[in-house]
C-alpha cells in the first residue's frame, strides 16, 4: 500500500503538511483585518485617480460641445487639396490622349 501511495505522490510527509495548512486556513477564517495605515494610504490613492478621472471625463464631456469654425489652415488645405486633385485629373487625361496618339501620323504632318 505504501508504495501505492508513493507512486500516486502521497508519503505521509506530503499528508501531514496538506493536513497543516488546512488546519492553519480553518484558524485563519475568523481574523478581521482592521484599518492600518497602508490600507488608509491606499484608500487616499484610490480616491485621487478617481478624481482625477472624474475631471478628465468631464474635460472630455465639455470639449465635446467645441465648435469648430472655418480657419486660415483649413482653406489653405482645400486649396491644396484641389490643387492635389486636378493635378490628378490632368494626369488621368493625359495618360487617354496618349492611348490616342498616332506615331505615324505625327511622322509625317
Amino acid at each position: 500500500m505504501a508504495e501505492l501511495m508513493f507512486g500516486m505522490g502521497m508519503t505521509k510527509k506530503k499528508k501531514a503538511d496538506n493536513a497543516y495548512v488546512k488546519e492553519t486556513k480553518e484558524a485563519l477564517k475568523n481574523v478581521n483585518i482592521t484599518e492600518t495605515v497602508e490600507t488608509n494610504e491606499l484608500k487616499n490613492l484610490h480616491k485621487r485617480t478617481q478624481a482625477e478621472k472624474e475631471a478628465e471625463r468631464e474635460t472630455k464631456a465639455t470639449l465635446k460641445n467645441v465648435n469648430v469654425t472655418e480657419s486660415v489652415e483649413g482653406q489653405v488645405r482645400k486649396e491644396q487639396n484641389k490643387m492635389e486633385k486636378d493635378w490628378k485629373e490632368a494626369g488621368r487625361q493625359q495618360k487617354k490622349d496618349n492611348n490616342n496618339f498616332d506615331m505615324a501620323r505625327a511622322l509625317f504632318n
